[in-house]
């Protein structure tokens, strides 16, 4: 599973990092990706990762639906639903 940490970037840039990324990782046969965006620094990139982005990634055509795995507060699992 392809790590992604966007620790330290700006919000712009970690959305496009984080969606870049998972499509690698579908493109090399990862069955998903662990985000790690933290969460004493504020809450902007874990809200968008956990609400916005799967919907960011459905503009991706050749990516399938994901699920996401919020159990821990500063890591986000997304697994890819077809594998």
């Amino acid at each position: 599973m392809m790590k992604v940490d966007i620790h330290g970037m700006k919000f712009l840039e970690a959305t496009l990092e984080i969606c870049s990324r998972i499509e690698e990782a579908y493109a090399q046969g990862d069955n998903g990706a662990k985000i790690i965006h933290g969460f004493n620094r504020g809450n902007a990139i874990r809200d968008y990762v956990r609400s916005k982005m799967v919907n960011d990634l459905k503009k991706y055509a050749n990516l399938p639906e994901v699920s996401l795995d919020c159990l821990d507060p500063g890591v986000t699992v997304v697994t890819f639903d077809n594998t």
